[in-house]
């Protein structure tokens, strides 16, 4: 073999190598936060969740959270076929992998921590700094099915002055109202929601397809079996793609400063923990976005947004909830004008 065969074939082997290295040092460098956490999450399609809460105590709440959960490989209910198991396997070990080591390595410069393990669980409880003050749980644990749970959840609570009183939502309003004439060709359908007294709203947690949603607001004492009626408005913007995204992350950013710059009593924004990236991901008929105010006085959720996609522009809930003892709303409330009790009254 010629000698400047050999010298090339020795490069190419020494670029591939140092190639290979690096892609090695890349999968194997190590998450230092609870943000890098979550970015690589939402590389990996785990979005987690994003709840800012502002309560009673003049703090400001951030808590980022993710639970994720894998049957027993016998899968006895069959509720899982083969793919879907194996993808939630896999993500399942790289979340027991990755948040302990970041875990231990955050607990050497924690003010406090803890950290227990059994045969079938994992527990820490971390806490950081002062001011803000940061507070770190997992829980890994086994069900009586062998199934395996996980959560884990971040908050960091940071004091605020107060602004607002929490039944002052005309600034919230207006931002709606403006960020509304903003957009071209906005849709408005007007919904109600009746619930008749004696009539108890139904529990559909463990349900995803029932007709209703977990009750926003149940009511308590004489309120959990009063009539309710709820009012509000279903705005659609048209809007595919790019410009579907731009739009919901508009009204994101938008909340999120009036959450965090006007603090008031009784708020609370919940969103998936990296909100652009699930938009664009194209997740449709969830949850993309939950703002309401609750009156700590009254005990009533008084204002409520809700946001969500379909592949054909942005849907928004707005409800305006004060006079409602207890309230709940259609799971498909996208394509639900009106109901009384568990009656969907259909437009002719």
């Amino acid at each position: 073999m010629e000698t400047k065969n050999i010298v090339l074939i020795v490069l190419v082997g020494i670029s591939i190598a140092s190639c290979t290295q690096t892609v090695a040092q890349k999968q194997q460098r190590q998450i230092e936060t609870v943000s890098e956490l979550f970015d690589t999450l939402a590389n990996r399609g785990m979005y987690g969740q994003r709840v800012l809460t502002c309560t009673e105590d003049s703090f400001l709440h951030e808590e980022y959270l993710i639970s994720h959960y894998v049957p027993s490989n016998e899968d006895p209910n069959g509720s899982y076929d083969k793919e879907w198991f194996q993808r939630d396997a896999e993500e399942h070990k790289f979340l027991l992998q990755t948040i302990p080591e970041l875990l231990d390595r955050l607990c050497k410069t924690a003010e406090k921590s803890y950290r227990y393990m059994s045969y079938d669980s994992l527990n820490y409880n971390i806490t950081m700094g002062t001011d803000p003050q940061e507070y770190i749980v997992m829980n890994r644990w086994k069900d009586e099915q062998e199934g395996d749970w996980f959560d884990f959840s971040c908050m960091v609570n940071k004091p605020v002055n107060i602004t607002l009183k929490s039944d002052d939502v005309k600034s919230v309003q207006e931002l709606l109202k403006k960020f509304l004439a903003e957009q071209n060709m906005v849709e408005e359908h007007e919904v109600k929601y009746e619930w008749d007294s004696g009539v108890d709203i139904p529990n559909n947690s463990d349900d995803y397809y029932a007709t209703f949603l977990p009750s926003s607001f149940p009511g308590h004492g004489s309120d959990s079996l009063a009539a309710s009626s709820v009012t509000g408005t279903h705005y659609f913007i048209p809007a595919k793609d790019d410009h579907r995204t731009r739009v919901a992350v508009d009204l994101y950013n938008r909340l999120n400063r009036i959450v965090t710059e006007q603090p008031r009593r009784g708020t609370l924004l919940s969103t998936f923990a990296r909100f652009k990236a699930s938009v664009e991901k194209g997740y449709w008929y969830v949850d993309l976005l939950r703002y309401s105010v609750y009156n700590y006085e009254t005990k009533r959720r008084i204002y409520n947004i809700m946001m969500e996609q379909s592949t054909e522009g942005i849907h928004i809930l707005e409800l305006n909830t004060a006079d409602a003892p207890r309230f709940t709303i259609p799971l498909h409330w996208l394509h639900v004008t009106r109901t009384h009790n568990l009656e969907i009254i259909r437009e002719e």
